[in-house]
């Protein structure tokens, strides 16, 4: 994984998911905040049952949030940090209708154990 970011493997496999599940973001981004905390950001236009379009955001530290379609609050959702990509391609598929409640997930990506690794390595300033 790489060392710069090393969540992009992760991006990439939520991102395949999406895909197969034809829910495919209008705009996806992975980035690292000066604050040393990684972003991975999906973004959905408006449609009818979102006028404010869908904003899916996973952190490292945080892990998986949207904006609430109301508010434009974050709020956190009832999934892994490292969630298996399925669950989100779920998650946005579920929302996208306009849906604001989601299942709770405690399934895990299957690489999950290894970023988790690289995620500790990044923070320390090491590289594995």
């Amino acid at each position: 994984m790489s060392s710069v970011y090393p969540h992009i493997g992760y991006a990439d496999a939520v991102h395949g998911a999406l895909g197969s599940a034809c829910v495919e973001p209008d705009v996806m981004s992975v980035t690292v905040t000066s604050g040393q905390e990684l972003f991975t950001t999906l973004r959905w236009a408006s449609t009818a049952a979102l006028p404010r379009g869908l904003r899916l955001v996973w952190s490292h530290i945080n892990g998986w949030r949207c904006d609430d379609p109301t508010t434009g609050d974050p709020r956190l959702l009832p999934v892994e940090t490292l969630a298996a990509p399925v669950v989100i391609a779920a998650v946005a598929a579920l929302l996208l209708t306009g849906e604001r409640e989601v299942p709770p997930s405690e399934e895990r990506w299957v690489l999950a154990d290894q970023l988790a690794r690289c995620l500790d390595a990044w923070e320390s300033g090491e590289d594995e």
